[in-house]
């Protein structure tokens, strides 16, 4: 399923002498301490991504060969290509929203930072290396910011405060199959890039699962000499570039799953169907029980198959895998955090019956991808071809919690027929 915010992993890796500080202190003590440095901190990460207050942007491949960059204006409720030019094909590079690809077509990561556009290219290209190229809002001045050795690839979340950009990369020495993660930072007035933090050599979990004012939340997977694994969670503050000495959690994995969504941390106990919510800011720890779920699908689970999604302050999203692998297929529940009641949520794609996309907020409405629509259509050689367009629609947070399929479509100029009956099938 895509989107997960966290999934069971199988990696197992050393324990190296750097990491065994993490289990020299306790947990809670860690945890307690936090607030009160948090509190101290003038200065707030958030998270990059692709939308403002007044839109979404995305990156798409609608032409062969090229990408476009394109808008959802919430007031309009309309797709639109990023340009302003009447009569414009956007197929050219003398189009605003055009991106022309080379032979990999590489798609670059889109995000808003500020008042620009920002497009990371994550990995080497056929004709270029890693990249950051800046733009202003309406896809004018688009030019390069930064470049990275060709073997750098950067995966992960992004964080920003305004005046640096902050990610992982992981730099690969193929002729030694060595590879380091880094944590670094990009000036976004000069794009000047520094260096803040090796890992240890080939070690390959390492991810940025959060940020807490001006600290990185980095989760990794460690074993310990019996082999048990264990997800655990550090902090690293961005601006003096240390990571903690101790670990600021750390949880067995064949027990729990974890994740981090906003100021809270979440233990998803498999023994106890529980949910453990812990408010890092503030130290309160909140626990939800989802075993009545569990109870009412009356055939055995694999408790640790239960995926758990946080959609907000109050609401949860239960993933249980069907009871019959045959059948394929998942049950989906929503869960309110405050009074413990839940019930089935059915709005689902009809393309691959995957939960709908949520990708922003206006108002007292969710932007959602509603579905993919499958078309035919042929290519410039007159090979047939099928094109998969993406279903933008709003939909109120009301209808979302209860599951009410009322949408409110998002016309798009980009793809016209997207709403046509005729295409879905």
């Amino acid at each position: 399923m895509a989107d997960k915010m966290f999934q069971k992993v199988s990696v197992v890796i050393t324990l190296t002498a750097f990491l065994l500080t993490g289990c020299s202190q306790s947990d809670s003590q860690v945890l307690e301490a936090l607030p009160s440095l948090l509190s101290n901190s003038s200065v707030k990460l958030s998270e990059c991504t692709a939308e403002t207050e007044n839109g979404y942007y995305n990156l798409d491949m609608v032409f062969e060969g090229k990408a476009n960059i394109t808008y959802i204006d919430y007031a309009s409720k309309k797709e639109i290509f990023l340009c302003e030019q009447p009569g414009c094909l956007h197929r050219t590079d003398s189009c605003r929203s055009c991106l022309p690809l080379d032979e990999s077509l590489a798609l670059p990561a889109l995000f808003v930072v500020n008042d620009s556009l920002l497009l990371l290219q994550t990995g080497a290209s056929a004709t270029k290396p890693p990249n950051i190229e800046i733009a202003n809002k309406d896809g004018s001045e688009r030019r390069l910011l930064a470049q990275f050795p060709s073997d750098y690839v950067f995966t992960g979340k992004i964080y920003t405060d305004q005046h640096f950009l902050y990610l992982l990369a992981e730099q690969i020495d193929a002729k030694i199959g060595e590879s380091t993660k880094k944590i670094i930072c990009i000036d976004l007035t000069d794009g000047t890039v520094k260096n803040l933090y090796d890992y240890p050599p080939n070690v390959p979990t390492p991810y940025i699962a959060g940020a807490l004012n001006q600290n990185l939340v980095l989760a990794s997977l460690l074993t310990d000499s019996d082999g048990t694994i264990f997800q655990e969670y550090r902090i690293f503050d961005v601006k003096s570039g240390t990571m903690a000495n101790h670990a600021l959690t750390l949880f067995n994995i064949h027990d729990s799953g974890s994740f981090m969504q906003g100021d809270c941390l979440y233990e998803v106990a498999y023994s106890e169907q529980k949910i453990h919510i812990t408010n890092l800011r503030t130290g309160s720890i909140t626990d939800v029980d989802y075993s009545p779920i569990i109870q009412t699908l009356k055939t055995p689970i694999d408790n640790s198959a239960v995926a758990v999604f946080s959609l907000d302050e109050t609401l949860l999203r239960i993933e249980i895998p069907s009871a019959d692998p045959s059948l394929g297929g998942f049950y989906e529940y929503l869960l309110d955090i405050e009074s413990g009641e839940y019930r089935p949520f059915t709005l689902l794609k009809k393309y691959n019956q995957d939960v709908v996309t949520v990708l922003g907020s206006y108002e007292d409405y969710l932007l959602i991808r509603k579905d993919w629509i499958m078309s035919r259509k042929t290519a410039q050689e007159g090979m047939p071809l099928i094109e998969f367009m993406p279903q933008y629609a709003f939909i109120s947070a009301e209808n979302f919690k209860n599951s009410k399929a009322q949408y409110t479509p998002i016309e798009s100029d980009v793809y016209p027929s997207v709403w046509n009956e005729c295409n879905v099938k």
